[in-house]
């Protein structure tokens, strides 16, 4: 998880890639509690590793708990809609 903030781009590509994986670990609901918030905060970066985490994020729906939990991935998604281009 510390690896989301490295600073080298090319690691928290690879880092944003294992999200699912880290989803899993985690279970539905410190997937809900610990890991979406946290990945809220990661929504300020260059645009390969936004393109990254945008990607992992549309596969959290089951890790989150399925159709009933999945409103919690409506947040980062809307903030990487935002985002600025870099």
């Amino acid at each position: 998880i510390d690896a989301l903030r490295d600073d080298d781009v090319a690691a928290r590509q690879r880092s944003h890639a294992a999200l699912p994986k880290i989803a899993a670990a985690l279970g539905p609901r410190r997937c809900r509690d610990e890991l979406v918030p946290f990945v809220c905060d990661l929504t300020d970066d260059v645009d390969g590793v936004l393109l990254e985490l945008a990607t992992r994020l549309a596969e959290l729906g089951p890790l989150v708990g399925g159709a009933r939990h999945a409103h919690v991935l409506l947040e980062p998604l809307a903030q990487l809609c935002a985002a600025e281009d870099a």
